[in-house]
Parts: C-alpha cells; structure tokens; sequence
C-alpha cells in the first residue's frame, strides 16, 4: 500500500470517526441545552479551565513522543505509564486539598466538590493515554474511531439521564467521569496493552525530553484558548462564559470534524518522512490546499445561518451567543494553517522554536481580551483576532524554514479557497434576496441545501492541481454507483 493511500485511509475513519461523534455530540448537546442553562455549562468550563490545563502536564506529552519516536522499545509504553501515573496521582492530591480555596475564589461552594470529582478523572487518564498512543503510532485508527464514537454514547447517555432527573452542572460532571472510565476500559481491549510500572531511566529522558517540549506547547495553546472563558467567568459570571464557550465550540465544528481528521494521519506521515523534506513539503502544500477548500465553507456557511441556526436548534436563550460564534467562524479561517504547520513543526522536531511564538500569541491574546472584556463577550470575541493572525503567520514562516521554503507557498495555498468561498458567497448573497424571513426553518434548510450544492459544484470544477486527485476519486465513486467504469488514477507513493 503506497503512503497516499495509507493517509487516505486513515484520514476517512478519522473522518468518519470524528463527523459520527461531531453529529452524536451534536445532538446531545441540543438535548442538554434545553435541559440545562447557560449557568450549567459555564460552571463546568470554569472547572475545565484548571483540570485541562492539569491534564496537559499530567500527559507531559510523552504519549506524542510514543507516536513520534522512531524507534520503539517493548518496555517504553509501561514507563510512560508509570511517570503519568505519579504525575496523575499528585494533580490530584492538589485539586483535592484546593478545593475550599476555589470554591471561596469564585465565591460558590459548590465548586469544591464539582472541582474534587472532576480530579477524579486524574486517576484515570494514564489507562487511555498509552492504547491511545499506541493505536497511532501503529496507524489503527479505526480502532481509535470506533471506541471514540463508543465512550461519546456512553458519556452522552449518561449525562442526558443525570440532566432529565435533574442533577443540572453535575450530570455533566458525572457523565465525563463514567464516559473517562468506559474509554480507558476500550482502548485497553482494543490495544492489547496491559498496564505495568516499569522505570527505565534512558527511556524517560529520551520520551520526556521530546515530551516536555510537546507538552509546553500544548499548555502555552491551551492558556491561551482558555484566557476569554477565565476572564470571562470571572469578570462577567458563568452565564456569560456559557454563552461565550457555546459560540466558541459551535465555531470549531468544522475543526473537529474535517481539520483535526487528518491532522493525526499527517503528523504521522510526515514523521515518518522526517528526514525526505521534499516529500514532506509536497504532503504539506496538498494538504493545506485541500484542507482550507473544504474547511472555509463550513466556517463561513455557518457563520452566514448562525442566528436561525441557534434560534431554531437551540432556543432563544441561546441567541446572545450569536454574534461572539460570527467572530469566532472568521478566526477559525486562520486555525487550518497554523494546525498543519504546527504538524510539520512537531515532525521535524522543532518544537523548542515554537514555543517563543505560542508565548507571543498568547500574550497578544491575553492583552486583547483584557481590553475587550470591557465590552462584553462581544468584545471578548474580537479580541480572538489579533492573536490568531499572529500565530498563524509565525507558525508558517516556521515550518516553511524547517522544509527549506519560502513562506509564500501558505500564501498561494489560500487563494483557491478564497475564491472558491467568495463565489459561494454571492450565490448566498443571491439566496437572500430571494428568501426574505431570515428566522424560519425554511430559510435555514434552503439556504444551507443551496449553499452546499454550489460549493460542490465549484469544487468540482475548479481548475486546482492540489484537489484533483480527490476530485477524481468522487467521480470515480458516481462512475461505480451508476454502473459505469471508473476511470484510471495513480497514487503518489
């Protein structure tokens, strides 16, 4: 099997994966925010703020460095294991014994038992990160998006239960600590991994070292993905910060289900082609083409139907999300770049130089939203702007260095996608004129079935050497269902 195909492969049940999920996720979260209030997801973001950022260091990256490394000894998984588990047993010690200060910070008591179970999950983690890292590293990622899909349901499920009966913030807490136990459970099935202490001191500092580089990054991004909602909560209370993080997650549906896909596949390919810069930049430059063509339509599709979106799924006390979740779809146009580059980045083992630019970004960031804040989640949302057009042209820049390039090839890359989007675009424009109550199901079926049909007509006949290949292939696909013989097309190895 060639290298395209193994990345085709593994990106379509990473797809699959992460569209079922994005649509069960979906769907579950419409029936927990008619159950529940604004004030429910907010207090929960509020604890996530600090047990998220605990997880990252917990993980210290070395789950990566099991993905990334080249070569692989038989006892490098338990020793892993055995370095996140004390981590992990020590985060939670300290969320436990800091809990009355919290709850006393944020002025509730209620948060230092939310914040002493949720901790729990501490416990847990290690049992997932290795099958996890494991599975990838061997690219069965079916086995990935398959117990992915499995724990969403069982974690969904549980927390719809909990919400009926009502237990309002906790039956989201209870659902994620049930959903951690049953995925921890899978991928050790899956895997055939079986967890044991073994300490080997080559082993950890050659895994930690690549980890702890990984896992700055990764704390540095999630600072600063988390400063609106921690500035929003306290500032403006979890009625706000609920709203701010629904605009926020709604924004990065299109990320999770098609950016993200094949992100895991790439970043895999590319390490194994760490040492052919050549093939990595050819890999690179296809899938930042791609990736942006089918990624921007979603973003600005969506932002075009927020209001009737919202209002028709999610019910009016959602609506005053409306405007941040418009902000928010405009930054993500920015998110597909910098995600890819940060693969190349993290390949080419250049992550000590990325972390200078997510500091950067991350004070940008933090300067912008303290200044925004004054003007409600409106201006918190603004201030995602600057800091992501930041981010997204250093990141570039730098893994256009690490491939020996220049940086204009992230430039000529966007101009297929912006094209594309601003002829769907006016056809939207077009659609409006014609449809003229802009809150009603009938203009949000209509306009997004339209929308959708003239992109892919525009996709199709666009004359872009980057999507021909895939272009082909769903022709070929039509050619097979109607009985004709699909036509013949080559893989690059």
């Amino acid at each position: 099997m060639t290298l395209s195909q193994r990345i085709r492969i593994n990106t379509l049940w990473m797809l699959g994966g992460n569209v079922g999920q994005n649509i069960l996720a979906f769907l579950a979260g419409i029936i927990l925010a008619r159950l529940l209030a604004p004030a429910d997801f907010g207090m929960l973001v509020t604890i996530q703020i600090f047990t998220g950022a605990a997880g990252l260091i917990a993980a210290g990256g070395m789950g990566v460095a099991l993905i990334q490394a080249r070569d692989l000894k038989e006892n490098d998984a338990n020793v892993v294991f055995s370095v996140q588990s004390g981590i992990c047993l020590i985060i939670f010690l300290i969320f436990y014994g800091i809990a009355p200060f919290f709850a006393q910070w944020f002025d509730d008591s209620i948060y230092r038992d939310m914040l002493r179970v949720s901790a729990l999950t501490f416990l847990i983690r290690p049992l997932s990160n290795i099958p996890s890292a494991l599975l990838t590293r061997a690219q069965r990622l079916k086995e990935v998006a398959i117990v992915r899909m499995l724990t969403l349901i069982v974690s969904s499920s549980a927390s719809i239960y909990l919400a009926y009966i009502g237990w309002q913030t906790w039956s989201l807490i209870f659902g994620g600590l049930i959903g951690a136990s049953f995925q921890a459970l899978a991928l050790m099935i899956a895997s055939g991994w079986r967890p044991g202490y073994t300490y080997d001191r080559d082993s950890a500092t050659q895994l930690g070292w690549f980890g702890v580089k990984f896992a700055t990054i990764d704390i540095v991004m999630y600072t600063r993905k988390q400063l609106e909602n921690l500035i929003t909560s306290y500032q403006l209370g979890a009625q706000q910060v609920g709203l701010l993080n629904k605009g926020s997650s709604l924004s990065e549906l299109p990320t999770k289900i098609v950016v993200s896909s094949a992100y895991q596949t790439l970043f895999r390919a590319l390490s194994s082609l760490q040492d052919n810069k050549n093939q990595s930049l050819y890999l690179f430059q296809k899938a930042l083409v791609l990736m942006q063509c089918v990624s921007w339509p979603c973003y600005l599709g969506l932002a075009w139907v927020a209001e009737p979106f919202v209002l028709l799924v999610y019910g009016e006390k959602w609506l005053f999300c409306v405007p941040p979740l418009q902000i928010f779809c405009i930054a993500a146009l920015l998110h597909t770049p910098s995600m890819y580059s940060g693969a190349v980045v993290a390949a080419q083992n250049q992550l000590g130089k990325e972390v200078p630019i997510q500091i950067e970004a991350t004070c940008i960031k933090l300067i912008a939203v303290l200044i925004g804040v004054q003007w409600g989640i409106l201006g918190v949302a603004f201030a995602m702007l600057p800091s992501m057009a930041y981010l997204s042209f250093r990141m570039g820049l730098l893994a256009c260095r690490s491939l020996g390039c220049s940086i204009g090839i992230m430039f000529r890359a966007m101009v297929p996608a912006i094209v594309m989007n601003l002829l769907m675009l006016a056809a939207l424009t077009l659609s409006d004129m014609v449809i003229t109550d802009h809150r009603s199901w009938t203009y949000l079926l209509l306009t997004s079935v339209w929308g959708a049909l003239v992109y892919g007509a525009i996709f199709m006949l666009a004359p872009v050497p980057e999507i021909r290949e895939e272009k082909q292939r769903v022709i070929d696909q039509v050619r097979k269902k109607i009985g004709l013989h699909p036509s013949a097309s080559k893989d690059v190895d």
